[in-house]
């Protein structure tokens, strides 16, 4: 049993990799030095899916629910014109690494408890393109600080923030400012 805990342990859990180091391992550009980081995942996430054996009547109305959820949240987190900035960003329910670079932002896969490397890039804005980065004041579940990116053509995309660093909101306020 001791052998079952230990194994489920180690993956889903475990110490924090250096992410600045397997940040600068798995980047395509080496001169965007990491200056935060920060675990997060998009306040507006796209919902959906279903848990254990349902009938066809509840899966459509799991999948009528969750059209319906994901329509009000993104209305709520997520705004701007379909070919903006925000738009094109991913609502995947994935916990991912929020790295403030030299010259962009970028989203890492870390695997699910955010704790595997290698560091598998998945999406970056440049630096140029952020307006401002902003704690909106709200709370979700347990506690994640949810924080507006604003980007220059006036869209907005949500994150829920895990326990984000001194550091990261000291490089947060002044970041859209070029370097």
């Amino acid at each position: 049993m001791r052998r079952i805990i230990d194994r489920l342990a180690a993956a889903f859990g475990g110490a924090e990799p250096d992410y600045v180091a397997e940040i600068a391992a798995g980047t395509d550009d080496a001169s965007d030095v990491v200056l935060a980081h920060a675990r997060c995942f998009p306040a507006a996430y796209t919902r959906g899916g279903t848990a254990g054996v349902m009938s066809v009547e509840g899966v459509i109305g799991n999948a009528a629910l969750s059209a319906a959820q994901n329509t009000i949240s993104g209305a709520r987190h997520v705004a701007g014109d379909a070919g903006s900035i925000a738009a094109g960003l991913s609502r995947d329910a994935a916990l991912r690494i929020l790295a403030l670079g030299e010259r962009r932002v970028t989203w890492w896969d870390f695997g699910m408890s955010g704790t595997h490397p290698p560091a598998e890039l998945v999406q970056s804005v440049a630096r140029t393109a952020v307006g401002s980065i902003t704690d909106t004041g709200e709370r979700a579940q347990g506690g994640a600080v949810v924080v507006r990116f604003t980007f220059v053509d006036g869209s907005t995309f949500d994150y829920r923030f895990i326990r984000p660093s001194d550091e990261f909101w000291s490089v947060a306020k002044t970041y859209p400012a070029a370097p």
